[in-house]
């Protein structure tokens, strides 16, 4: 699996990076922190899984999720944020999002849904 994280906190982005690479089988991953960047390395890199902050310098988490998921559909898409309510959850779902976490509580349930996720792209194989 090849995951894109695209957070702006790089305290944050190291995190992830140590979890992910601790407990689940990655081919690789890309990091981006700031909007612009962030469609052009999803062009570039073609992950299997996005891990996407809601707040991005350069623009927001609804704009890049709509766009990631209008390229690719099958793309699967992690909300990880501070910024956690209803309405955020019901916009987000609504653009495609395929799961929405609080960084604060539920940051380490990530390889988790990773590794359920690396299953079923095997099942689908």
């Amino acid at each position: 699996m090849k995951v894109l994280i695209i957070e702006d906190s790089e305290l944050i982005r190291d995190r992830l990076v140590e979890l992910i690479r601790n407990y689940v089988d990655i081919k690789s991953i890309e990091q981006t922190s700031d909007s612009i960047d962030a469609l052009e390395s999803f062009n570039k890199f073609l992950p299997d899984i996005v891990i996407l902050d809601i707040r991005i310098p350069g623009g927001n988490g609804f704009r890049i999720l709509k766009e990631i998921k209008q390229t690719n559909k099958l793309v699967k898409v992690i909300i990880l944020t501070d910024n956690y309510n209803e309405q955020y959850i019901t916009a987000y779902v609504e653009f495609g999002a395929d799961y929405f976490l609080d960084k604060s509580t539920e940051f380490k349930l990530i390889p988790e849904i990773l590794q359920e996720i690396n299953q079923n792209l095997l099942l689908a194989d």
